[in-house]
């Protein structure tokens, strides 16, 4: 088993999807920073950069035969612009990852334990179009044009991931490996900078240490039909200010693989006015379903 969790430290905490392999590498252009004369007849300049490296690894077999793997690693994406034109949109975004991933197998490979320690960097400066950001930045930035912004993001993420075979056989034959491994992640976001703009992963907010914990458990009913049920559980307490209260969120959804069609069936957002969401129809056919199998 080797499904390593590198992906999901470059991106944290955005793990929807399973994460691709650590020895991936990012094809990097041939000229990442480019000069010259721009569109509008002065000089120009732009840099484009997306790069991930693993910096060895480190593998061993301790006396029981379980097998160790740790993986240094950095990534790097940037993106600027700059133009000689006194109205040009000058902008810079940067996303920086650097840390250690490891993994934990034991004899039979029925099991593997991933963990990864990241520390994280998001900023940018200058003044941006009405679109947005380049997309470095996860979420963006719908600034309005000619929004001027300044501003970074930096924080340490650990994670936790388990694998177990089974778990993993049930999600990929009855919800097309959907689900999400049982994961831990531990962390927190300080923000600096003349703006608040850059976006943060779901429900997560700066200057708040934060525990998150996503599973989803596949429940079969037939050969072809089966229930997925995933969970995202956090708890968040504030690191400065006058109020250090801790605040809870959990977000459930369930939904219905049927004949290889998945569908929402019902959902859970606790904080949220009209939190539970269900599809009517999509759940009395389950149920009748159910009676029939019964």
């Amino acid at each position: 088993m080797s499904r390593l969790l590198l992906g999901l430290l470059l991106t944290l905490p955005a793990w929807a999807d399973e994460p691709p392999a650590a020895d991936t590498k990012k094809p990097v252009p041939a000229n990442p920073l480019v000069f010259g004369a721009d569109a509008s007849g002065g000089l120009g300049a732009k840099l484009d950069l997306d790069k991930v490296e693993t910096l060895g690894a480190l593998d061993w077999t301790d006396a029981n035969g379980h097998g160790w793997t740790g993986t240094p690693f950095w990534g790097a994406k940037l993106h600027g612009t700059w133009s000689s034109q006194p109205q040009a949109r000058n902008h810079g975004e940067a996303a920086l990852n650097l840390g250690f991933f490891g993994q934990y197998e034991t004899v039979s490979e029925r099991t593997a334990h991933d963990l990864g320690l990241a520390f994280e960097f998001k900023g940018l400066t200058g003044t941006f179009d009405g679109n947005g950001t380049s997309g470095v930045n996860s979420g963006g930035v719908n600034s309005g044009a000619g929004a001027s912004r300044n501003e970074y993001l930096y924080g340490p993420q650990l994670v936790y991931r388990l694998h177990a075979t089974w778990l993993n056989d049930w999600m990929a034959r009855y919800t097309r490996g959907l689900g999400v491994p049982p994961t831990l992640v531990a962390g927190f976001w300080r923000r600096g900078g003349r703006t608040e703009t850059l976006a943060l992963p779901e429900n997560l907010r700066a200057d708040q240490l934060y525990v998150q914990a996503r599973f989803s458990l596949p429940i079969p009913l037939s050969d072809s039909k089966a229930l997925l049920l995933s969970v995202l559980a956090q708890q968040a307490r504030p690191i400065q200010g006058p109020d250090r209260s801790s605040t809870h969120y959990v977000n459930a959804t369930l939904t219905y693989n049927h004949g290889g069609k998945v569908q929402p069936a019902a959902s859970y957002q606790s904080g949220v006015k009209d939190g539970f969401k269900y599809d009517r129809q999509l759940l009395l056919g389950l149920l009748w379903d159910l009676t029939r199998w019964l």
